[in-house]
This record gives structure tokens, sequence and C-alpha cells, in this order.
């Protein structure tokens, strides 16, 4: 069974590879811009005359028409597939696929990303259209990426290549850049992609590799439950049913990391709101924009916790192993909707990202072939079925029926 896992290294602005980083992520973010220009005028002229059609409409509507074989208007598709923007990129040899330092498939995967916006645009509309078209719901047409900003960009294992170094550490070579070869340690399987990001004034290159693992199976029925209850001054409690004392996973660090963060952050915005200088948004109110300090301590915060929840995680599977429980039971994915538990509380509870420190449980017990149970925070007995489910408190397991 294939199983994927990601290497990240962060470029900060001292690396000799950030100037690549710049201008691959760049150009990205230019050519994705460029092929939503394009699906916002076909979409857009669908439904006008040929006399209501703006300037941009009919220089869109030319350009396909002059590449591809459809009679007129009538057969041009309203919102063209990838096929389509990568045969009308290559023909017209527009400037933004064909940009100097853009690999090719790159491009494509920026077309892809592109045209699986828009789909996920007309799904999420019919969604909404399924619910009653409740007022204030319905989906926003995706719009451009900021202007002279920066865009992921997707590398394919053909481009960014691998070989081993002399002290067995693995070295990327990847595109338009194979003078500055990138240590990346000592990851297992083969790399499938590599994708860099901008995240928070550094860019993190992400190796993806596929490993070849068997994945012991689940025990079915479940024999050994180990239950989990998070929270904010003790991230999780841990209960089982195989009299092994409980586990408290202190929320401390974390808890501390948010509140100097959210602390100095508060103190950053109101100086730079202050200053005579500062943008304002439709309604004339000064509008933030990130600064150097910021963007460093928004990457220290995510570095700190991120790193906790993993420790942490490790922690707990490793323990399920040694003590040869096979079932864990989490918490839905929505239970920290509409939270209302005091205004300070709210605070820490929701800025806490329990969905990562999830994720990171959850594939770890794939890997041991530990069952990963999802529940419902609170359920009552009259929403219940007939069958067994978990109590979180003592892991045994209670019918619908029992008083």
């Amino acid at each position: 069974m294939g199983i994927r896992r990601t290497y990240k290294v962060q470029i900060g602005r001292g690396h000799g590879l950030y100037p690549w980083c710049e201008t691959i992520t760049s150009l990205a973010n230019n050519l994705y811009n460029a092929c939503r220009f394009r699906q916002r005028q076909l979409i857009t002229a669908a439904r006008k005359t040929d006399r209501e059609l703006t300037d941009n409409e009919k220089g869109v509507i030319a350009e396909f028409l002059s590449v591809l074989n459809c009679n007129g208007r009538s057969g041009l598709p309203a919102c063209p597939r990838y096929e389509t923007f990568d045969t009308v990129m290559k023909l017209t040899k527009n400037p933004d696929y064909y940009a100097k330092g853009l690999p090719r498939q790159s491009a494509q995967q920026v077309l892809k990303r592109s045209c699986a916006d828009v789909d996920n645009f007309f799904a999420a509309v019919k969604a909404w259209k399924d619910r009653g078209c409740p007022e204030g719901e319905r989906p926003k047409f995706p719009g451009y990426k900021r202007k002279g900003g920066h865009g992921a960009v997707a590398i394919t294992n053909q481009d960014c290549t691998l070989k081993e170094g002399r002290d067995g550490n693995l070295i990327a070579g990847l595109p338009f850049a194979k003078s500055m070869p990138l240590k990346i340690g000592f990851p297992l399987g083969r790399l499938k992609q590599a994708e860099v990001c901008p995240d928070n004034g550094v860019y993190v290159i992400a190796f993806s590799f596929e490993l070849d693992l068997e994945v012991p199976v689940p025990v079915h029925p479940a024999s050994w439950i180990a239950a989990i209850d998070f929270g904010v001054d003790n991230l999780m409690a841990v209960t089982n049913n195989c009299g092994l004392p409980c586990l408290l996973y202190k929320g401390g660090i974390v808890k501390s990391t948010n509140q100097g963060y959210n602390k100095r952050l508060a103190q950053i915005m109101q100086e730079e709101m202050k200053k005579p200088g500062c943008p304002k948004n439709k309604e004339g109110k000064p509008w933030f924009v990130p600064t150097e300090e910021s963007m460093g301590m928004t990457l220290r915060r995510n570095n700190i916790v991120h790193d906790f929840m993993h420790k942490a995680a490790k922690h707990l599977v490793l323990w399920c192993v040694e003590n040869r429980i096979d079932t864990i039971v989490g918490v839905n994915a929505g239970f920290k909707q509409e939270v209302n538990i005091g205004h300070i509380n709210n605070q820490n509870f929701v800025q806490i990202p329990f969905a990562y420190l999830r994720s990171c449980i959850k594939y770890l017990c794939e890997e041991q072939g530990i069952l990963y149970v999802k529940r419902e925070e609170d359920l009552e007995y009259d929403q219940m079925s007939l069958v067994e489910y978990i109590d979180p408190f003592t892991g045994e397991p209670v019918r619908k029926n029992k008083k």
C-alpha cells in the first residue's frame, strides 16, 4: 500500500535558493491570474449577446476561436476544461505560460489548479441550492491572486531530481537551480513531487514521498480502547478501559505561545494602523498590512505549535502500541463551530489547531494498525441507534437503553 509522507524545508531570506523561490512563485502567480482572467471573461460572455460584449470578452473569445475548431461562439464552452486552456496557451505562445524560469509541467499544474478551483465553485453552488439557497451563504466565484504576489507551485519528479550525497543525505536538484543543490536529510520512499509555497516571509519546499508499507489491519471488534478529550489547559485528556493510568498532555506551551503572539501582534497592528500612510478598505477604515516582524512572529508561533503537536501525537501513539491498545476514539471535525465558553476561553480554544493534531494522530495510527474513530462530542441517548458506542470518559461501550 502506498502511503504519502511529506518532508518540509524552510528557505529563509539568507538562503541561496530564496531568489529562485521568489521567481518561480511569482511566475506561477502571474499564470494563475492569466488563466482566471480568461475564465471570468468566458463565463460572463456566455450570458450576453454579441452587442453586449466588452472589449476584454471579445479579445478572449477571439483568442480561443483562433485556436479551437468550433463553430463560432455557439461552439465555445463557457467553462473550458484544463485540456482546452493548455492547448490555447501553447498555440498562442502565451508569455505567462512560457515564462523563463517556470518549468512546463509546473505551468500545467498551475492551470489544473485554476480549473479545479472553478469546478469546486460550481460544486459549492450546487450544494448551496440543494440546501434551499440560504440567504447570505451563496459561494463567490474565485477571485484573482494579489497582483505582484506569490503563489504555490508544484514541481514534478521529472523536474526535481534526487541523488545521494557523500554523507548519506539526499540532495535535491531543482529546475533552473541545479547549481544550488538542497540537502533534505534522510527521507524514505520515492519522490512524487515537490511544492514551493510562500509562508510568512519565508518559502517552504515540501517534498512528497510515497512509501510501500504493509499497513496492519485494525482489530475488529475493538478490545482495548483509548478515548481523547481535547482542551486548552490540558491539550489532551486520555482515558482507557485497560486499567492503565490516564494521560494528561499539558497545553501550557501552546497557550502561552498564543498569548504572547496575540499580545505583540495587537501592539504591532495598533502602531501600523495609526500611521498616516496606512491603507484603507472600502469603508475608509485602516487596513493592516503584515510587516516583517508580524510575519516572523507568525512563522515562529506556527513552528512551535506544530512541533509540539507532532511530539504529543507520536508520544500518544507509541504509548498505545506499548500497551496494545487497538482503538483510539477522537472528536468530530466540527466540534469548535459556534463554541461559546466565554470571550477569553474562546480565544484560547479556537486558536489551537486541533484539526492538525488529529491529522497527526490519524496518520500515525494508520502506520501502526490502530483504528482511529471520530465521534460526536454531544450525542444524546435518544439520538443514538441501538449500536454500541464508546463512552468518552470510561472507554466502556454503552447502549441506548442503558440507564
